[in-house]
This record gives C-alpha cells, structure tokens and sequence, in this order.
C-alpha cells in the first residue's frame, strides 16, 4: 500500500461516519456501522483505536433514525465499549467478541429487539462469520457479559488487587490504587491509561482527590502518606507514620489531610501546597 493509498483509506475510516451523519445520509451511515467489514478495518488500520469506532456511533443522536435503527447501533456501540480492552491488545478477537455478546439478540429475536434489528444484528454476525480473517472462536451460544446490563467498561492495566478508587470532581478522571504499588489514572469518557503513578514500596490501600481535582492523596502500607501532582503525576510531598495507612481523607477546604493507620491512630496532616 502506497502511502497517497493509506492516507485516503485513513481519511474514509476516521471521517466517513462524521461526514454522512452531518450531511443527513441516514442509510450510509447506518449500514455502514452495521457493516463487519468496516469494523475490521477501523480497528485494524495502523494509529487508529477502537475508541475512535465506539465514538462513530454517537453521531446516530443527530439523525432522524428510527427507534430500532437507534437500538441496533447502540449495542453494537456498547458491545465494542464491553470489548475495547481485548480489542486494544488484540483485535482479531473482533468477531469472537461480537458473537460472545450479541448472539442472544438474533432470531428468534428477544426483547427489547424487534425482528427488523434481530435481522440486522443477525447480518452483522454473519459477515464476521464470513469474512476472512485470522483463526478465531465463534461461540455458538452466548458466552460472554452482553450490552444491555450494568457492565459498561473494564479496565486492564494493574498487575494485582485494585484496593481502592476514586473520581476526580469534574467526572473526566479515574484513580485506582493497586497492591502492585501503582497509582493508575484513566480517562473515565474513554478508558485509556493516562498516567501511572510510581513510587511507593508497598501496597496502596486508600486514594482521594482533593477538592479542586488537583491532586491525589494515597495512603500505603509502608507508613506514608504521598501528595500526587494529576497534572504532571510528581510526587510533591510525602508524610510519614509509625504504622501501615489503611484510609485516608482529604477535609473540605483542601489541605487537611486525615488519614488511619493499622495501630489505632488517625493523623491530621496540613498539606501545606495546597
């Protein structure tokens, strides 16, 4: 592939779906979120992410779709959300996915689906089916958590238990804290890893952002209690103890920091850079 080739094949599978949602081309822009053979390849071309396919799908709110037309694209949009994190390491699990979580939705159809979206479904998974690709599973009966239940994300990333986790004021961040000694922050819109934060020698049993959204407090199990910097991920100041830190909290006005140990002690530490 020349690279004049890849650029026009880049430019259709970042902006096709824009362009026919904002130029009222209903039919091109539902069959071709239906389409197998257009998810394959959005998420197969080099730079481009499943997060960026998940997003076509919103464009559906500025079309005059009919109610099944809307359903449909939502779940297939909610089954790659429940997938991304297979797809981002391996996206040939595309049509294993897709069948694992919207079998359940094909003839005979099941609520909330009528026949004209169990059809349409049913297409989709027969293109998967159809179209070759790398050797991979088809199950047969629906195995895997589908779209219409609680389950909205997973997040993959830490190494050992998520002991705690916490989001940021404004609703765009998420901090987990893990017993493999990391902070982890993560965009809470699209669930990518933003930063990890390292330092501590131990275990992180508590995490709480201070009120302006700023900054992280963690408390660990090697005695300390460390102020985190979200904009830069610096550690920018560390509080000692005599005994491992199972909670902490951050007060209302922002630098009083309170925290539990394992010997029967709460701390009020006084943030002084806040």
């Amino acid at each position: 592939m020349n690279k004049t080739s890849s650029f026009r094949i880049r430019a259709y599978l970042t902006s096709f779906p824009y362009n026919a949602a904002k130029s009222n081309h209903l039919t091109e822009y539902y069959q071709t979120l239906t389409k197998f053979q257009f998810l394959q390849d959005k998420i197969n071309f080099a730079g481009l992410e499943v997060q960026g396919l998940i997003e076509d799908y919103d464009y559906i709110k500025q079309l005059d779709a009919t109610p099944q037309q809307v359903k449909t694209l939502q779940l297939i949009q909610d089954t790659l959300r429940l997938s991304a994190h297979i797809l981002q390491v391996d996206s040939t699990q595309l049509s294993s996915q897709l069948w694992g979580r919207l079998l359940r939705f094909i003839d005979p159809p099941q609520p909330p689906l009528s026949k004209g979206e169990s059809n349409d479904i049913q297409t989709l998974l027969k293109q998967a089916e159809q179209t070759p690709t790398h050797p991979r599973l088809l199950p047969y009966t629906p195995s895997f958590t589908p779209p219409d239940t609680p389950l909205i994300r997973t997040l993959t990333g830490h190494s050992s238990s998520v002991n705690s986790v916490v989001v940021t004021p404004n609703g765009n961040k998420v901090i987990s804290g893990s017993r493999d000694n990391t902070l982890k922050v993560w965009s809470l819109e699209t669930g990518k890893l933003l930063q990890t934060l390292t330092g501590h020698s131990n275990w992180v049993n508590s995490v709480v952002v201070t009120p302006d959204g700023n900054q992280v407090i963690s408390g660990i199990l090697d005695n300390t209690v460390m102020v985190w910097d979200l904009n830069t991920g610096k550690c920018l100041a560390t509080f000692y103890a005599d005994y491992p830190i199972w909670c902490c909290q951050i007060a209302p006005d922002g630098v009083t920091i309170i925290a539990g140990d394992s010997g029967g002690i709460v701390h009020f530490l006084r943030w002084l850079g806040g």
